[in-house]
């Protein structure tokens, strides 16, 4: 069975999507917890690649059934509230707690 996530994670060396370029090991380290499935009112996973393949964000495919976008606390805000219409509860105290700088928005097939 494919599990489909979305979470935050750290960018690369000078603010790189991936390492290496290659489609294998190069998924952004994950520092957020997973984004919920429940309490979506559009799919996380779905809204993320569509988002990338349509230029909304920054990002491109960086592994097999991965995704990144290069993201400010704007970008998860405006993600949040397309696939939530707001913060999930789970998802606040980490969110609260972000610094603004750039991240990975990572969409990831598991």
């Amino acid at each position: 069975m494919t599990i489909y996530d979305v979470y935050i994670g750290e960018l690369g060396a000078d603010g790189a999507l991936d390492w290496g370029g290659t489609h294998s090991g190069n998924i952004p380290k994950r520092t957020s917890p997973f984004f919920p499935r429940y309490g979506a009112t559009e799919d996380p996973y779905g809204v993320a690649v569509g988002w990338i393949k349509s230029g909304r964000l920054k990002g491109k495919k960086v592994d097999w059934g991965s995704w990144a976008a290069e993201v400010g606390t704007d970008d998860i805000f405006d993600f949040l509230h397309a696939v939530y219409g707001g913060v999930p509860s789970e998802l606040q105290a980490f969110i609260g707690g972000l610094a603004p700088r750039r991240y990975a928005l990572v969409a990831c097939e598991t």
